[in-house]
């Protein structure tokens, strides 16, 4: 019984279409599809049932045409929207027309793309609500948004600028913001008053402390000093102290303003270590200086992989044979790297914004506009050229060359990218390396250089350098040596453990060929602009001699990966 009385309650209960049509229709209006089955509406759009009724007295109206017009798709969207979770950015930045995955080199691009990638829309803040906001100008626009650099001063050169979507109003728009102080890490000197050495048989240090009394320019009879003993038993460091410990990155050493730091040595070899308890060293670093220049400062990098917390650190000179030169030394600092203090991005919505009012943020034609807290949204990260201002050159992914260079980076729909450096010309080349000193492998066209705008990603280098070696008439056999420097030319940063070989012993015209292999990483905290270049040397450990380079450059090539 109680079943027949629920279908037949059931059967005497308009149907859904129908209450939801009585529910919004005045009365006067016929409901029903005349096209459908009596008293039954047909199908509505959307628009029909939308949050408010349109149509000319604020109703939807009944048509000749069987359908209900009234709200348009667009009017839909628009009322809708603020209860719609925000989508990250769809587009990509890049330096082509038309092009959200860039296969072309571009080198001194004068205009900034966002193009639609996975979708057309891009979430911006529009009257206090995250919205997804719709950037290109049709559903078959390819080009999506431009910010036309044009070479203008106001983008300055060599610097990194981060690139906002925002809101004016009526549309979506690109908007910059170039990296200030706040967003770049610092390299501060640490510093402290607790001196070790070593060296104290047959000779000990006199005034030690002076190595790191923090004035650079002195003579000898200022600066720290000693009767070298044999080989490295040299040794200038600091103690942090009890509980201390810190994260060397580089040092400088400073020669006086009258003196070599070791005799008169054209290269000279210190070796840095760092220490838990005082006792066992472990080396971070091997770093040759061409020690010719009295007054002369050389900055050296700790290897990146023995970048660890110690307590001790100490740099140990070579002092060959011991008991014949005096070393000097006038200042000896370390370094360590910190964070930048703030990204200036925050979270809202669920995508990055600005974190705080940006004045004059720089848009087409260097305009500037206001971003008030969080109306702007991150897209990625460039870097303007080098020399020239209001510009920016990337080259596509396995595009081969020298010196490449990829200065664009998307903070989403991220694609991976590979940075191929070398030599096109089918020549060999040949020159002459002497004594210890790294420097760019044939020219720096062996380099990379990119940006990377968050510290979400690891870079990963990889380096093949095939030669053939010659010893040089009238010197002793020397040693070839190769790696990967980051931001630097004169010293490694990847390790070199394994990557020498000696050249041949009897004379000129002995040859032997070989191929280096070396894979590194660069960090994903190393964000920002960077260089990895491909290094050489000669020598190795042995004073003087030099050697004869063949290179060919179908087997020497630089390769970095990452994902922009």
């Amino acid at each position: 019984m109680k079943k027949f009385l629920l279908a037949l309650t059931l059967l005497l209960m308009p149907s859904l279409a129908q209450a939801q049509c009585t529910g919004v229709f005045p009365s006067a209006t016929v409901c029903g599809n005349p096209t459908g089955p009596s008293g039954i509406p047909g199908p509505l759009p959307l628009s029909s049932f939308a949050l408010s009724p349109g149509g000319s007295s604020g109703n939807i109206q009944y048509n000749n045409a069987g359908g209900f017009g009234g709200l348009t798709d667009s009017q839909v969207y628009n009322r809708i929207s603020p209860f719609l979770i925000p989508t990250p950015p769809g587009g990509r930045l890049t330096l082509v027309s038309g092009q959200s995955v860039q296969n072309t080199d571009i080198i001194g691009g004068q205009n900034l793309y966002y193009a639609p990638d996975v979708s057309q829309t891009v979430p911006v803040l529009v009257s206090g609500t995250m919205l997804n906001e719709q950037f290109t100008s049709s559903n078959t626009d390819l080009v999506g948004l431009t910010l036309a650099l044009g070479g203008n001063a106001a983008w300055t050169a060599a610097t990194n600028f981060d690139v906002f979507a925002y809101w004016t109003g009526s549309a979506v728009a690109l908007a910059t913001r170039l990296w200030d102080s706040a967003m770049l890490p610092t390299n501060p000197q640490i510093t402290n008053n607790v001196v070790i050495t070593t060296g104290t048989t047959p000779t000990a240090w006199t005034r030690a402390s002076a190595a790191f009394d923090g004035t650079l320019i002195k003579n000898g009879a200022a600066s720290a000093t000693l009767t070298a003993n044999a080989n490295l038993a040299n040794c200038l460091g600091q103690d942090w102290g009890v509980g201390n410990t810190n994260i060397v990155t580089s040092l400088t050493i400073t020669a006086p303003t009258d003196h070599f730091i070791y005799g008169n040595t054209a290269a000279l070899d210190l070796r840095s270590y760092g220490s838990s308890d005082g006792t066992n060293f472990y080396l971070l670093s091997v770093n040759w200086i061409n020690d010719a220049a009295m007054g002369a400062s050389y900055s050296l990098p700790i290897l990146l992989g023995n970048q660890v917390p110690y307590r001790y650190y100490r740099t140990c000179i070579d002092g060959a044979a011991g008991g014949v030169n005096n070393i000097y030394v006038a200042q000896l600092q370390y370094f360590t790297t910190t964070a930048a203090s703030t990204r200036r991005l925050v979270k809202f919505g669920g995508v990055l914004t600005n974190d705080a009012l940006i004045t004059g943020a720089l848009t087409t034609g260097a305009g500037t506009t206001n971003l008030a807290l969080n109306t702007g949204t991150y897209l990625g990260t460039c870097r303007t050229d080098t020399s020239t201002a209001g510009q920016v050159t990337v080259y596509a992914s396995e595009s081969y060359g020298p010196s490449r260079i990829v200065n664009c980076w998307n903070a989403y729909n991220q694609r991976p990218i590979v940075a191929l450096a070398g030599i096109t010309a089918d020549t060999a080349t040949s020159y002459t390396l002497t004594n210890q000193i790294f420097s760019p492998c044939e020219s720096s066209a062996f380099s990379i250089s990119y940006v990377t705008g968050m510290p979400w990603e690891p870079v990963v280098a990889k380096q093949v350098r095939a030669v053939v070696l010659s010893t040089q008439a009238g010197n002793a056999a020397a040693a070839y040596d190769a790696g990967i420097g980051l931001d630097t030319t004169s010293a490694l940063s990847s390790t070199d453990t394994g990557n020498n070989i000696d050249a041949p012993t009897s004379g000129a015209g002995a040859v032997i060929g070989f191929t280096l292999p070396l894979d590194f990483t660069v960090p994903a905290a190393t964000y920002g602009a960077h260089t990895l270049t491909c290094l050489e040397r000669a020598g190795n450990g042995a004073a003087g001699g030099s050697v004869g380079v063949f290179s060919g450059y179908r087997e020497t090539y630089l390769k970095a990966q990452w994902r922009w």
